[in-house]
């Protein structure tokens, strides 16, 4: 897609990064149990091979629900490392995760800077309304 907004001298605006932290796991309690209902790509939690269904047995060694999580994760920096007891398979392991930037993706295009002559053309074609 980069590549075809460039034709025209337009590219997407970067991710930001923000001060929040990020696992990248969604939970949700089911019943006694707080499960991850999903894993996003890309993410801490991803990276330490956790999965959907997997339960959340202890968070730094204490027994939470879904808000406590949330509370917990949130009252944490990027970079503040999380100790996980998960049950997934039959068996628990336990896992020590580094919290990430949460990355803010825009999705605004934009002018490139100093585009050519063409992607300038190509641009006021579009543009053009008739």
């Amino acid at each position: 897609m980069q590549k075809s907004l460039a034709y025209a001298g337009l590219e997407l605006e970067q991710p930001k990064e923000l001060p929040t932290p990020y696992l990248g796991a969604i939970v949700e309690d089911k019943g006694e149990d707080l499960v991850i209902a999903a894993v996003e790509a890309n993410s801490p939690a991803r990276r330490a091979h956790l999965e959907t269904q997997g339960i959340i047995k202890l968070l730094d060694g204490t027994k939470i629900n879904e808000k406590k999580w949330n509370e917990a994760i949130a009252a944490r920096k990027p970079g503040d490392a999380i100790r996980l007891t998960i049950a997934s398979g039959g068996a628990d392991r336990e896992v020590t995760i580094s919290l990430g930037h949460k990355m803010e993706q825009p999705y605004h295009i934009k002018a490139i800077v100093n585009s050519t002559p063409l992607q300038a053309k190509i641009l006021q074609g579009l543009m053009r309304q008739e």
